[in-house]
């Protein structure tokens, strides 16, 4: 079997961003009472060993490795993460940025996202429908920090940014990546 484990030394990752997993729309698979259970497990503490995990979810580990690594294969677990919490290490200025492009060519289109993918201070990019194009979120360590940030994006690309609403980041009650609790 093809081994899932990923190692990486801490210089691999300086002045590096790293991309999001990107959401894709394949084939759906079905999945049983429990996957879910595995998948509601990780997202409560992704660094649970398979011994604990076997335990809570009632299956030899050997079960769970097969079954994390079918849930790998499949897309459905796309990458094991830490959330960091950044007002504690002096970044307390968080706040979403939704943008409208015009007049846009794909090129043009594609350096303002890897503008955007490349900027440390950026840690979320989507593109969205309805009024805006894109989503991003920013975190500063202060207002006038997070203002540096927005102008510099402006002044990089006038031509294209049509409008953008700021919305400052106040309490957040729910961060969940799995939908479906109950099946």
């Amino acid at each position: 079997m093809k081994n899932t484990r990923i190692e990486k030394k801490q210089s691999d990752f300086e002045g590096k961003t790293m991309d999001a997993p990107q959401i894709m729309y394949d084939k759906p698979i079905e999945l049983d009472k429990k996957d879910i259970s595995l998948l509601i497990s990780l997202e409560e503490n992704a660094r649970l060993p398979l011994s604990k995990l076997s335990k809570k979810i009632a299956l030899s580990r050997d079960a769970v490795k097969y079954r994390m690594e079918r849930l790998i294969r499949h897309k459905i677990l796309l990458k094991f993460t830490t959330i960091v919490n950044p007002p504690n290490f002096g970044f307390t200025n968080i706040s979403w940025v939704f943008v409208s492009l015009w007049n846009v060519t794909g090129d043009k289109e594609e350096e303002f996202v890897s503008h955007l993918k490349n900027n440390s201070y950026i840690t979320y990019v989507a593109r969205v429908g309805g009024r805006w194009d894109y989503k991003i979120e920013i975190t500063a360590r202060n207002p006038g920090h997070f203002d540096e940030i927005l102008t510099n994006i402006r002044r990089k690309f006038p031509q294209i940014i049509r409008e953008y609403e700021s919305v400052p980041l106040l309490k957040e009650y729910k961060m969940g990546y799995f939908p479906y609790r109950e099946l």
